[in-house]
């Protein structure tokens, strides 16, 4: 309990819109251990959680890149900090360096045109850096670059400034751990022929995703297993059970002379073993955690004092919070403790379950095991799939059992690799034809999370119910799971949202019960900015299908993550402006066509034909409730906008997405006063590097009498359309401040 009040007060600041000043928290503490003195020493313990994040975080923002020194030029030697991820367009790594002479501080670099001698894992570089303020997009339910840049320390992002200065310091890195990691990574990719098997194994091994390929990550993302692909507290575990069987057989001679295992011994071989995983791993915190757990387990075990499982769960989670207070802003913390916490209360309902029939324990486990993790999938992300649970009994098994102990044997014995890292790939190869095939059936159920996730774990677990009943009331809610649909809107409304995707487009539109999305932002070779942000703010709006998918044109910050909205959320029509990437198939857009749902009607204004290409080539989208409209032009420029005007379009409207992002090439007067807007809302990244939107045409808009907003400066933009008016949200950045997040303008 004691260990819980002092959490509970991190959690408290955690949760806050602004850090409160160290006066105030001690102020509050002491007045309300006035008010109770039975709760006095859980107010203080909680008190002193509350001081200790309080500290922790004002450190983090103080070494954080100040936001005003936006894209500042430093030339800054240091070493590559991790694996380097991407293509010959685009690579990306962490570099640690002194700015400034404030010391050494972590950064997150983006090489652009990379030359063919690619920076390495350990190695020292002069680097010239245009050096800004961790700062991501801000949406519902999507990834928060801002809080994940405190929690793994990361002090600043850049971009490489191609001049002669960038240059590598040594020929050859120094004998290291990083340089032993790339190697073991290098080891891996040269033994192992397919790139979808060396990128897990890699991952696994080396505990980085950099060499994971798009294809492996969507599979096991849709099968449940992408926890599998991370070095977690069970693959530690693993490896200090080796360890532990090597030091029994080393200490075996002194078992038959005095009749007692050393076990100081014993758990020294173990803990070693577990080290040196976490090592190869990247000593990332959450290895760090893990060993920290086996440290506790193996001292108790040393010491023969036996200690309760909730007792020494609660002090691993203490000793973690104390140690890397920050990482309590990340995902990873809560997957981990929460995993174990289910293991435990799993472990302990198996007695029940298995009916003295201890073949079938193991089983029931890992079937409760995926079930009660369900929850935890759908708080977090918004989604799980459904057959996840076949897919972790056959996948866990054989990545914890066969494939982890081969790598561990791999890593301690280099000269193996010729012929373990083949039979791995020939096993890796028989196994994943088998989870492609689930993953055609394993459909990610949305739901709104907290209630049902909540509901389906106190039934899973707690309800003390027969288990006929507790397997009827489950079927229940995962039928309520899988029929949660999108709450509908207003017969006579729309919601439209702007999504905050950087620099690019994605507008979602919601209407009685169909809904639309009209663009997809940008991908690059790591991912996208779909599969970061938009699909998990479908998931959370309820979205299980679109109805349509709107793509202005082929541009990539407009069509990039088209492959991956389609993937996930299966359209019923895809239509676009031109040709898509990857020969995606799609209908082109027309003008006159138009769907109607309820009171609102959606339009295709332009183009004409088909002779249109590029940025005039866009969909012009006008969507209608009674009297009152908004307009998402695309990209279309001077030239497609006096085309529009003169082939009759009605282009008024009350709320106006700015043609290509605010371009000086875009929005001519003509438009602008024909459209007449009362908002005009510029979907583009903060500061980006074209400066979008022009402030030449954000004066244009203004003159004209209307209201400019833009995603960059205020995250998603919210637009209520009905027949009885437009309602305008003031961005999620400002909606929804909190003290990690810079403020909204």
């Amino acid at each position: 309990m004691h260990v819980w009040a002092l959490l509970g007060g991190a959690w408290l600041i955690i949760g806050s819109t602004s850090l409160p000043s160290i006066a105030a928290l001690a102020g509050a503490c002491a007045l309300l251990s006035i008010v109770s003195r039975r709760l006095r020493p859980l107010l203080i313990l909680a008190g002193i959680g509350a001081v200790t994040m309080t500290v922790a975080a004002e450190r983090a923002l103080m070494q954080r890149w100040p936001l005003q020194d936006w894209y500042v030029d430093q030339t800054i030697d240091g070493v590559v900090h991790s694996f380097v991820a991407g293509d010959a367009r685009r690579i990306s790594f962490l570099f640690r360096g002194d700015i400034d002479g404030h010391g050494e501080r972590l950064i997150r670099v983006q090489w652009y045109r990379a030359p063919p001698a690619v920076p390495r894992l350990g190695e020292r570089w002069r680097l010239t850096l245009r050096l800004r303020a961790p700062r991501g997009v801000v949406n519902p339910g999507g990834f928060d670059v801002e809080r994940h840049a405190l929690s793994e320390s990361v002090n600043a992002t850049a971009y490489v400034v191609n001049r002669a200065t960038n240059e590598r310091l040594q020929p050859t890195p120094p004998p290291s751990v990083a340089a032993w990691r790339h190697r073991v990574a290098e080891s891996i990719s040269t033994h192992v022929s397919d790139p979808d098997h060396a990128g897990m194994l890699v991952a696994l091994a080396v505990g980085s995703r950099h060499a994971l390929t798009p294809a492996m990550r969507e599979l096991t993302l849709a099968t449940g297993t992408a926890h599998l692909l991370a070095v977690s507290g069970l693959h530690i575990g693993l490896a200090a059970v080796g360890g532990a069987a090597v030091g029994r057989l080393v200490t075996a001679p002194m078992l038959l002379l005095r009749g007692v295992t050393p076990r100081l011994i014993v758990a020294l071989f173990a803990l070693v073993s577990a080290g040196g995983y976490a090592l190869a791993a990247g000593f990332a915190v959450p290895t760090r955690r893990a060993l920290l757990m086996i440290a506790i387990g193996l001292a108790v075990w040393v010491l023969r004092r036996p200690l309760a499982s909730p007792r020494s769960y609660s002090l691993a989670l203490l000793a973690v919070f104390c140690l890397w207070p920050m990482s309590a802003l990340g995902v990873s913390v809560y997957l981990s403790f929460g995993m174990v916490g289910l293991l435990l209360i799993v472990a302990w309902r198996s007695r029940v379950l298995a009916n003295g029939k201890p073949r079938f324990a193991m089983l029931r486990i890992q079937a409760l095991l995926s079930l009660a993790a369900l929850p935890i999938g759908l708080g977090l992300f918004g989604a799980a799939p459904w057959f996840g649970i076949a897919a972790n009994v056959l996948m866990i098994p054989l990545v914890s059992f066969i494939i982890v102990p081969a790598l561990l044997l791999v890593v301690a014995l280099p000269s193996l690799a010729a012929w373990v890292l083949p039979l791995l790939d020939r096993l890796l190869a028989l196994a994943l034809p088998v989870l492609d095939a689930l993953a055609g059936v394993a459909t990610l159920l949305p739901v709104s999370p907290p209630l049902l996730p909540l509901v389906l774990i106190a039934v899973l677990i707690w309800t003390p119910l027969a288990a006929q009943l507790r397997a009827a009331l489950a079927l229940l809610a995962a039928a309520g799971l899988i029929a949660s649909e999108s709450p509908p809107v207003r017969t006579d409304c729309a919601a439209i949202a702007v999504i905050d995707v950087g620099q690019g487009q994605a507008v979602l539109l919601r209407a009685g019960q169909s809904s639309t999305l009209i663009d997809t932002g940008a991908s690059w070779a790591t991912g996208s900015v779909a599969q970061t942000t938009i699909v998990p703010l479908l998931r959370r709006q309820r979205i299980a299908r679109l109805d349509r998918l709107i793509v202005s044109h082929s541009d990539n910050d407009h069509a990039g993550g088209a492959h991956d909205i389609v993937r996930a959320f299966r359209p019923r029509q895809v239509i676009s402006g031109e040709a898509l990437p990857a020969g995606l198939p799609s209908t082109r857009c027309r003008r006159g066509q138009q769907w109607s749902d309820g009171g609102v009607t959606l339009s295709i204004l332009g183009p004409e034909s088909s002779r249109f290409s590029g940025n005039d080539a866009s969909c012009v989208v006008q969507v209608q409730a009674g009297a009152f409209r908004v307009l998402i032009p695309g990209d279309i420029e001077a030239r497609g906008e006096q085309r529009l005007l003169a082939s009759g379009a009605d282009v008024a409207s009350d709320v106006v997405v700015m043609p290509h992002h605010g371009s000086a090439s875009s929005s001519t007067p003509a438009f602008i006063a024909a459209v007449d807007a009362r908002y005009a809302i510029a979907s583009a990244g903060y500061r980006n590097r074209w400066q979008f939107p022009r402030s030449a045409i954000v004066r244009r808009w203004q003159e004209a009498g209307a209201r400019v907003l833009s995603t960059g400066s205020r995250g998603l933009i919210g637009v209520t359309l009905c027949s009885d008016g437009v309602r305008i949200s003031g961005g999620e950045r400002m909606r929804r401040p909190r003290w990690w997040r810079h403020p909204g303008q």
